[in-house]
């Protein structure tokens, strides 16, 4: 025998208890015939004018250490996501950026690069390759997270990432997700790269290696296999 899943398959929490959808079942039929005499209608409300509430009233669940009665300052979008209005085009289309400069660095340009002063610590100006108005509304975004405790930011994140959710089964890197999609789309430049003759750049059973940097709360690990031979990356931070 199964034994039932009390927790969340999005964060590994305790859920609340799933109250019936079909709760009139719940009652007994002598119950339901009494309702009936006095003029009770299915699916309508117990008051005069049909009035009332058609569901049983939901216990309020504490979240945390919150105080009783406390409105929380992040609100919850109610928006929920059509796959509908997202188009897809399979194979998908791209286009190559040419680089017309000069690609010769020298150690004198490395060194021109280093600037030395205080650390810093906000990036609301850092719109040289971007438009300021779009890097302050990524910002404004970003801080709503700020209003969260710690349940509810595994709880949005669990939402936003579906791959926090694989637990147990191989991992998989979003990263390593969306180079494979490149290298498909682009005759695999990156697991058979070929010269201009067409021959390949690749030894047999050679590594391919690959740097993923990004913020994380943990290090993990990501496997790419080729031919017989599987390397093993981590991430340090």
């Amino acid at each position: 025998m199964e034994r039932e899943n009390n927790f969340s398959e999005e964060n590994g929490e305790p859920m609340a208890k799933k109250i019936k959808t079909e709760w009139v079942k719940s009652y007994s039929d002598k119950a339901l015939l009494m309702m009936t005499r006095m003029g009770y209608e299915k699916n309508k409300g117990l008051g005069k004018q049909n009035q009332g509430r058609l569901e049983p009233i939901i216990a309020v669940q504490q979240d945390g250490r919150k105080g009783l009665g406390l409105k929380d300052e992040c609100q919850v979008s109610l928006e929920s996501w059509d796959n509908t209005t997202e188009i897809i085009n399979l194979p998908e289309n791209y286009s190559w950026i040419t680089n017309n400069a000069s690609l010769e660095i020298t150690l004198d340009d490395l060194k021109d690069n280093i600037t030395l002063g205080p650390p810093k610590r906000t990036i609301d100006d850092e719109c040289l390759y971007c438009n300021s108005d779009i890097l302050n509304n990524i910002l404004k975004a970003k801080s709503e997270f700020d209003k969260l405790n710690d349940s509810e930011l595994r709880r949005a994140r669990s939402r936003s990432n579906p791959f926090e959710t694989i637990r147990s089964s191989i991992f998989l890197n979003r990263a390593a997700v969306k180079m494979a999609n490149i290298d498909s789309m682009c005759e695999y430049m990156f697991t058979n790269p070929r010269y201009k003759d067409g021959s390949s750049m690749l030894q047999n059973n050679e590594l391919l290696y690959f740097a993923d940097i990004c913020a994380a709360e943990k290090d993990r690990a990501t496997r790419i296999s080729r031919g017989a031979k599987t390397a093993q990356y981590y991430r340090e931070y």
